[in-house]
């Protein structure tokens, strides 16, 4: 390695894909700029970030053991595990402490993962949720997690929020406060996995596409409904089940079930397909603001955030939003709802590393 090349940490959250592939174009960038990018994930991000960059170094970072509830009510879950999260941020104390002494990188990138910064190196935050929404049976306890969610923040050299500033931007009210924020941040406009990159055509695409996403055991519920009510439907389905870590391609009459499909790939199904349909998470949010596209929301039950963005997004952007418990009838799942997104916004990718480069 050249001596006046720099080493950045990017180190994303493993709930779901969202983190790691709004991370893939910010890790492309850098990597264009002459830096030299190690990323520190677990499975499954990191199958799916080596399937985009097959040429990237990865280091093994133990994930999150969070496991989401089967209900609604997944805060209530999340709160008897808080004693083996607590267990997590000290061991990313330890890991990212051993990381900087062996490798002495310049610059750390961390997407929602709360322990990974340090004295010596410049550390970077990245998270659209600085304002954490708690479910009605926990709201008494809202303000205080918002202040412990802060008091982490403020470890950071400087908060990146993947958003536009003012009238709401895409995050609501997850990011804007009414008044300012007491730490370092930056809005960096919107981070989607799907930026400047090149769609692949498919000599196929479907009349009905969901992309699915997000933790157990929500994520094979949420197969498992749609293929039970498209099962006597007579469009061509197709459900992406985010799985990079395993390989299959399975038919049952017209359902077709995939475990991944890349980047690129993906994006071209999402431009064409007649109907789409996604859970609300603000990745995919992003994703949909890209390709100018609407899509029918789906969020994942008890997940506050998802079940906030999707009552957000069909008040203020007119998007089709519906709760999984209520899905049974497929001839609600038409085009009608998946139209072109029309707005003038626009991100570029030099843009975003020129905000995140100056911090080295």
């Amino acid at each position: 390695m050249p001596e006046s090349q720099k080493t950045v940490l990017i180190a994303p959250l493993n709930w779901g894909l969202g983190h790691a592939s709004r991370m893939i174009p910010v890790i492309r960038s850098l990597q264009n700029s002459g830096y030299k990018v190690t990323v520190a994930a677990g499975s499954p991000s990191d199958e799916m970030i080596r399937q985009e960059l097959p040429d990237i170094r990865i280091v093994s970072i133990r994930s999150y053991n969070i496991r989401y509830s089967r209900h609604n009510l997944l805060m209530l879950k999340l709160f008897s595990q808080v004693p083996g999260l607590l267990r997590d941020l000290l061991y990313e104390r330890t890991w990212i402490k051993q990381y900087v002494k062996r490798e002495n990188p310049e610059l750390i990138i961390s997407d929602n993962r709360f322990g990974l910064f340090h004295s010596r190196v410049k550390s970077c935050y990245i998270t659209h949720q600085v304002n954490v929404i708690m479910p009605h049976y926990l709201k008494m306890f809202q303000p205080l997690i918002r202040y412990i969610h802060r008091r982490l923040i403020k470890n950071y050299d400087i908060c990146f929020i993947p958003d536009f500033p003012g009238k709401g931007g895409l995050s609501g009210k997850l990011a804007h406060a009414s008044g300012t924020f007491n730490f370092p941040h930056h809005f960096l406009g919107s981070l989607s996995g799907f930026l400047e990159l090149t769609p692949k055509p498919s000599t196929m695409v479907p009349d009905v596409l969901a992309v699915i996403s997000g933790p157990e055991p929500q994520r094979s519920l949420f197969i498992r409904k749609l293929r039970h009510v498209f099962s006597d439907d007579e469009r061509q389905i197709w459900l992406i089940a985010g799985q990079p870590e395993i390989s299959y391609d399975h038919t049952d009459k017209h359902v077709r079930v995939i475990s991944h499909l890349k980047r690129a790939e993906l994006k071209y199904l999402m431009q064409h397909t007649p109907v789409l349909i996604t859970r609300s998470g603000y990745t995919t949010l992003m994703d949909l603001y890209e390709i100018k596209r609407k899509a029918i929301l789906i969020p994942t039950p008890g997940q506050t955030e998802q079940e906030y963005l999707a009552t957000y997004f069909s008040e203020k952007y007119e998007f089709k939003a519906m709760e999984q418990k209520k899905i049974k009838d497929p001839a609600t799942f038409h085009a009608d709802y998946c139209g072109m997104w029309e707005h003038n916004g626009a991100q570029t990718l030099n843009n975003i590393s020129r905000l995140i480069c100056q911090y080295v």
